[in-house]
């Protein structure tokens, strides 16, 4: 089972939060199983999974800093006259990737809108790459 889940198309943040539940599961069940053998006390694998959930979340959550939101006033700002501005953008899929960059002028009309489609699942060199075809299309 692990094999598959290595390699898999998970992106590896994923692989590796999944293998660290799996793992905490299967602890925890070992221990539970010990508990109602030698102890008597009542075995809910269920239960010991919605645990294991739970107090990762918890842990998760203590590790990921919190970000409050940003209060943004406007969405376009009037660029000076004969500037272009330019927005980027990556999709990463299963087997590919998207990039995008649209051109906007000083009335922020689009002018231009260019896409490519690279054979990486690196999310970096893809916003790179993004950046790259924005500056040739400018």
């Amino acid at each position: 089972m692990w094999r598959k889940l290595w390699n898999s198309n998970i992106l590896p943040r994923h692989k590796w939060r999944l293998y660290q539940l799996g793992k905490s599961w299967l602890k925890e069940l070992v221990r539970a199983r010990k508990d109602k053998v030698f102890r008597g006390k009542d075995f809910n694998p269920l239960k010991v999974y919605r645990d294991v959930v739970l107090q990762s979340n918890e842990y998760h959550s203590r590790l990921t800093p919190r970000v409050d939101r940003i209060n943004l006033t406007g969405s376009w700002q009037t660029l000076p006259t004969e500037w272009i501005k330019a927005n980027v953008d990556c999709s990463l899929g299963p087997n590919s990737t998207v990039v995008a960059a649209v051109r906007r002028n000083s009335d922020g009309r689009v002018v231009l809108v260019a896409t490519r489609l690279l054979n990486t699942r690196e999310p970096l060199v893809a916003e790179l790459e993004a950046v790259h075809c924005a500056l040739r299309i400018s």
